[in-house]
């Protein structure tokens, strides 16, 4: 539907369009989700973020992303989450914020939260756009941030920070997210299933075992074991042999 831009530029009219009554009758969550995400990836938008929380208290209570799988599993793995400053401004405030990651670095107060901007910097993100909408009661926020690759004075030229409240407040509204305040934490699978050889190798490793002795054991090569290694980190995207059996047991692909 839109060309790829060489900057942000969220067009009111083709977001309207988007998020027109009978688009949303036809259609559920997971597809609005999808659509969504490929049609803002046309405006210039890389990455989309979107949570549901209790007012006041910076713990997602149902969280889904478009960032890359790479990205996702370093996020939760590393335990990003309890330092994301986005979230905190997000349970406390609710309100519009525009974060330039290189010029507003030393607003981050502690070592946990640079830990957070240095990825955020690391993942190739210079700029991100976060909004929240409140219940009527305000007990609960949706929450929705727009990850930029593009330098935040190039946004700025195209779009009026008013426009960008407005508009993201349309979409928060349009995403219709299902009711899961009552249920715990949810965050989505990030990994992509193992195969059974894979796992078993990620278990006997877990268990202390050498890669020699575990191509003994499976009657295979010590290059076969390092190839379903390498093949079982790509697929968790995981960084080492520790941070993929970090991730496949918290996935529950392995167990000990």
């Amino acid at each position: 539907m839109f060309g790829v831009l060489n900057t942000v530029n969220l067009n009111r009219d083709e977001i309207l369009e988007l998020i027109s009554d009978e688009v949303l009758l036809r259609e559920g969550f997971a597809q609005r989700w999808q659509r969504l995400c490929s049609e803002m990836k046309g405006q210039g938008v890389d990455a989309i973020n979107i949570l549901a929380l209790r007012t006041g208290i910076p713990q997602p209570v149902w969280f889904c992303s478009s960032l890359p799988q790479g990205t996702q599993s370093t996020y939760l793995s590393d335990n990003h989450l309890p330092n994301d400053f986005l979230i905190k401004h997000a349970a406390t405030k609710g309100t519009l914020i525009l974060w330039n990651t290189a010029k507003d670095k030393l607003k981050q107060i502690n070592k946990m939260e640079q830990r957070f901007t240095e990825l955020v910097v690391d993942s190739g993100y210079s700029f991100i756009a976060s909004n929240c909408d409140h219940s009527p009661l305000n007990t609960h926020r949706h929450c929705i941030s727009f990850c930029v690759s593009r330098d935040l004075n190039r946004f700025t030229q195209h779009q009026r920070t008013s426009e960008l409240k407005d508009l993201s407040s349309l979409l928060i509204q349009w995403l219709g997210w299902p009711d899961q305040f009552d249920a715990p934490i949810f965050l989505p699978s990030i990994a992509k299933k193992l195969s059974p050889r894979e796992g078993d190798i990620l278990s006997f490793f877990a268990k202390g075992y050498l890669a020699q002795e575990i191509g003994h054991r499976l009657g295979i090569s010590h290059s076969t074991v390092s190839k379903h290694v390498a093949s079982a980190k790509n697929k968790l995207g995981a960084k080492s042999v520790a941070h993929a059996i970090t991730i496949a047991i918290r996935e529950k692909q392995i167990s000990l």
